[in-house]
């Protein structure tokens, strides 16, 4: 299915790319997601710093870890995205892959994997013919993606969108009932241009991207909530990259400094002061109860927690920690958060949920074959290769 999809990119392309536009440097990517830290409401009153226990964590093999991944080949006429998610149980070896080898090699497939946004004015009716074909070619609130649309906002909604789709097979598979389900990033985002963009609401574009993130976020949550509720699933969001966020310092729950310090110096800072009374062992920060807004739209209250987990050096000894932020949903006790981050981390050995590393890992992996299956669909002459496509 890849292949018919690619090649009716190509002619169309062909169709309209008369005249080459300017040499571009041009790479296959993965790209961040980038969070808004405002708040509309945030408790932080019973924040507290412990020392975790390992021998009370118990046993958890009912772990899953859900991730996705997005590569670029971008040239002066295309825009052309491919994605994948994945979930999966490392110990037990369940795996559910989005999309799957058949997709992606058979005739026909009813599962997108393919975005398209094209640099010349494609008419609609040729646009949809595409769209039949599952490539990608509106945003989330059924904007067309034009040249001008923000290609880091599509890849950002194309990533979202393909994690809400295997969610929703995950919602409608029996062997989820009670598990413990990993969300590689916050449990839900609001990211940085969605409250500078409600100033602007006057911008058609800034509104199509305002509404297409009010449409995946809604539907995630609506998604997750059944989880829990009909299936006993809770899901947990891993925040690896902290110094992406500034949320400690906003209310400064430990003392630290009242300045702008992103969550990682933040931490890094208190563990400096109090080392000398720390006994190495890995720590939680929290909880720290918060909610974000988009719009007039009020989201569910998040309960985050920070753990730091000492590393080893090569000369020996314990100086220095990893950080991430753990966040569910704030019915979801504290224990049947901590339990299974624990077990998946400290236990295993690792500074990160070993699950949600292997996830990240194994769709990668897949989003790197379908990159370059699609360069050598395209068939590119050498020297328009040369010139507009690298590998990353």
């Amino acid at each position: 299915m890849l292949k018919k999809a690619i090649e009716a990119i190509r002619s169309l392309e062909k169709r309209y790319a008369t005249k080459p536009r300017e040499a571009i440097n041009v790479t296959i990517e993965v790209g961040d997601f980038e969070e808004n830290t405002g708040f509309s409401e945030i408790d932080y009153r019973s924040i507290g710093v412990k020392h975790i226990d390992i021998s009370s964590v118990k046993r958890n093999t009912f772990i899953y870890g859900l991730d996705s991944s997005s590569r670029v080949v971008d040239t002066p006429y295309s825009f052309i995205a491919v994605g994948a998610s994945t979930v999966l149980n490392r110990f037990n070896g369940f795996t559910i892959d989005y999309p799957d080898i058949n997709d992606i090699y058979g005739e026909e497939s009813k599962r997108f994997f393919t975005l398209f946004i094209p640099e010349f004015e494609a008419g609609d009716e040729e646009l949809d013919v595409l769209e039949n074909m599952n490539i990608v070619t509106k945003n989330p609130a059924g904007y067309r993606y034009k040249p001008g649309y923000n290609k880091s906002i599509a890849l950002d909604e194309f990533r979202l969108m393909l994690e809400n789709a295997l969610l929703r097979e995950v919602l409608v598979r029996d062997c989820f009932k009670d598990a413990t389900l990993l969300l590689d990033g916050p449990l839900y985002i609001v990211p940085q241009y969605v409250n500078i963009g409600l100033k602007e609401m006057g911008n058609e574009v800034v509104k199509a991207y305002i509404d297409a993130w009010i449409t995946l976020v809604s539907e995630r949550l609506n998604i997750l909530e059944k989880l829990f509720v009909e299936k006993n699933v809770i899901s947990i969001g891993i925040v690896k990259r902290i110094n992406k966020s500034n949320i400690l310092s906003k209310t400064d729950p430990l003392g630290i400094s009242k300045s702008c310090l992103n969550d990682y110096t933040y931490l890094s800072t208190y563990i400096e002061r109090t080392s000398r009374t720390l006994n190495v062992k890995p720590l939680s920060i929290g909880p720290l109860i918060y909610r974000q807004t988009i719009l007039e739209k009020t989201l569910p209250l998040k309960k985050a927690i920070y753990i730091a987990v000492p590393k080893t050096l090569y000369s020996g000894g314990y100086r220095s920690y990893c950080f991430f932020r753990i966040e569910s949903f704030e019915y979801v006790g504290e224990e049947e958060i901590l339990n299974p981050i624990l077990y998946d981390s400290v236990l295993t050995g690792t500074t990160m949920p070993l699950t949600i590393l292997i996830a990240d890992n194994r769709v990668k992996k897949i989003t790197s074959c379908l990159v370059n299956y699609t360069k050598a669909i395209l068939e590119y002459p050498v020297e328009t290769t040369l010139q507009y496509i690298s590998i990353s």
